[in-house]
């Protein structure tokens, strides 16, 4: 797994600032199978990693005035999908009680 150009990615998170739809596009596409192989790990189910991916990236898109180029974005990406499976874990916890 190729780490991803820290340069690219800035340029990528300020033109996603910007509302620029291809930005998100690649983004998405950078760390989908980063991301799937992460919640899958966590969750087993192939139907729950892709739900926790495709959420994270739409809170992404409709949070984006918040994001700082000059911030990281993978460390950030990870954050929100790491909160999203401890969700679903405390989410079936309760459905078993």
């Amino acid at each position: 797994m190729a780490d991803i150009d820290s340069e690219k990615e800035r340029r990528l998170v300020a033109d996603l600032l910007e509302g620029d739809e291809s930005a998100f596009c690649e983004l998405y596409a950078l760390y989908k199978d980063r991301l799937m192989w992460f919640s899958l790990k966590f969750l087993k189910s192939r139907d729950m990693a892709e739900d926790v991916f495709q959420d994270a990236f739409a809170s992404i898109w409709q949070n984006r005035r918040f994001l700082n180029p000059n911030v990281p974005f993978g460390p950030y990406v990870y954050t929100i999908v790491k909160n999203r499976i401890l969700t679903c874990w405390r989410d079936w916890i309760v459905s078993w009680s």
